[in-house]
């Protein structure tokens, strides 16, 4: 089982299920990544928004990165969902979209929802099954791969 581990000047990967841990050597070899998230369907789709660069997938494992639009707003969490679905939490200045979903290579998309979200969770078991944590420290539950989310 692949597993990643991200952060400020930190990006290594297990295949072992975290017994042991390798550098990802690549384009984000000491880079600042704020929010990470994997596909729960393909060990090897990851994405990542890095500070001073934005948002960016990458299909190899963290190897090779493209950059990919940022939702409007600003990116505070990263979830996937599928093979190729991803979910962004955001800020807003008054409007009422905090999550933004895109699949594949489409626009994002806002999923109407008024909070600023700190954390996004998608059940491995699940890819519909999704949790987020509000700036407030609200839990919500989404039921339908984020489109709609409660208390």
């Amino acid at each position: 089982m692949r597993t990643y581990a991200a952060g400020h000047g930190v990006f290594f990967r297990s295949d072992d299920a975290g017994k042991t841990w390798a550098a990802v050597a690549g384009q984000m070899a000491g880079a600042d990544i704020r929010a990470f998230a994997a596909s729960p369907k393909d060990a090897n789709r990851v994405y990542a928004l890095v500070a001073g660069q934005g948002l960016a997938s990458s299909g190899d494992g963290g190897v090779t990165w493209q950059p990919i639009a940022s939702p409007s707003g600003t990116v505070t969490a990263l979830a996937a969902s599928g093979a190729q679905t991803v979910l962004a939490g955001t800020t807003f200045a008054s409007t009422s979209q905090g999550l933004c979903r895109r699949t594949a290579n489409t626009a994002w998309q806002p999923v109407l929802f008024s909070k600023t979200l700190l954390a996004v969770a998608v059940s491995p078991l699940n890819g519909q099954l999704l949790l987020a944590l509000s700036r407030q420290g609200e839990i919500f539950r989404s039921r339908d791969g984020g489109q709609t989310l409660s208390n």
